[in-house]
């Protein structure tokens, strides 16, 4: 995939500014996002910006994918080095403290979810002292995707967006045996909905979707497709998840699939582009519209662009999201939509 990347991205390279997206405005941001992260990681890979007010997990676990992946490499090893000698738990977990994996809920209802950035983050660095234990801790979860902790706890809720990351990591490792049973679960929970002209159930147990829930809860398991302010990234990323399977041979038929989520996805209220998920929306339609040319997903990845831009300060920061510690993502987010709009 990181040689797929390499091509497309230069190819990008060789077009006008005039004949890109926002005219070249979303790499500029990118660049000085990059900039404003890396002059606050000092030599021992501390991260110091204004936002960060403890050592928490949250503020770290992003920074090697993002920082290696934007060039800035000695930040970038630097942050892992940090990472594994504060966070790195003896069994290849990752953790604030024994007493809580970190800062906001959201990373105990995804586990795993700052494991997966920490072990991709390894992969692309070759940084294999993080990398082996990452991967061996998380080789209980390959199975069943639990969500919310591993199965030898008792954890048996899994998710559409937990499959998609445990599948992307899968080809990055080339892990194909998990990576098909990622996709047959995203398979399953599309046969399994029962309307999605309402909305669309993204949880499990047992094999059945989670169809009952109390209506302060229904964000977290479902995706309506009227309302605002969804959590429109768990269609994307499985979308991106199945995009990036299906060049594979013997895996074709899942750009089917893939395209029909973003088609979906299409249809859901406008907050999909201004919305906290923007950010992982915009990366994932681009890397579906350009591995199948799929004008939907461009058209999203593109209308996600301007507001993007909106969200970044003068001084190239970006306002910490809902989420602790996911502002990180947002040069890479650009990043990524500039290089893949015009492929």
């Amino acid at each position: 995939m990181l040689i797929i990347f390499g091509i497309i991205t230069f190819n990008v390279a060789v077009l006008t500014a005039e004949s890109r997206l926002l005219d070249g405005k979303l790499d500029a941001a990118s660049n000085r996002g990059l900039d404003y992260i890396a002059q606050y990681i000092d030599d021992h890979g501390k991260f110091s910006a204004p936002y960060v007010i403890e050592k928490d997990l949250c503020h770290y676990y992003m920074l090697p994918w993002i920082l290696f992946s934007g060039g800035k490499l000695r930040e970038a090893d630097l942050v892992l080095d940090f990472i594994k000698i504060n966070f790195m738990q003896p069994d290849g977990d990752f953790r604030t403290s024994q007493a809580i994996k970190a800062c906001h809920p959201f990373y105990s209802h995804h586990y795993t979810y700052a494991n997966i950035f920490i072990a991709r983050g390894a992969i692309i660095m070759e940084r294999y002292d993080v990398l082996a234990p990452a991967l061996k801790y998380l080789q209980q979860y390959n199975k069943k995707f639990p969500t919310e902790g591993p199965p030898s706890d008792g954890h048996t809720i899994t998710s559409m967006d937990a499959a998609s990351r445990y599948g992307i990591l899968a080809l990055h490792t080339g892990d194909m045996k998990t990576a098909k049973r990622a996709a047959k679960l995203i398979m399953r929970f599309i046969e399994l909905q029962p309307n999605t002209d309402d909305g669309f159930y993204y949880q499990m147990n047992n094999n059945q979707l989670i169809t009952e829930f109390s209506a302060n809860e229904s964000f977290r398991f479902v995706v309506s497709r009227t309302a605002p302010y969804q959590a429109f990234m768990v269609i994307s990323d499985s979308a991106e998840f199945l995009a990036k399977l299906s060049i594979h041979k013997g895996f074709e038929s899942y750009m089917k699939p893939a395209k029909e989520l973003i088609s979906w996805l299409s249809t859901c209220d406008d907050s999909l582009y201004s919305t906290f998920g923007a950010v992982k929306v915009g990366i994932a339609t681009s890397w579906v519209g350009a591995l199948s040319g799929d004008s939907d997903a461009k058209d999203i990845a593109a209308r996600i662009a301007p507001y993007l831009l909106s969200l970044q300060n003068d001084d190239g920061s970006f306002s910490d999201a809902i989420i602790p510690g996911s502002s990180s993502e947002y040069p890479y987010s650009m990043q990524i939509i500039d290089a893949l709009a015009s492929v």
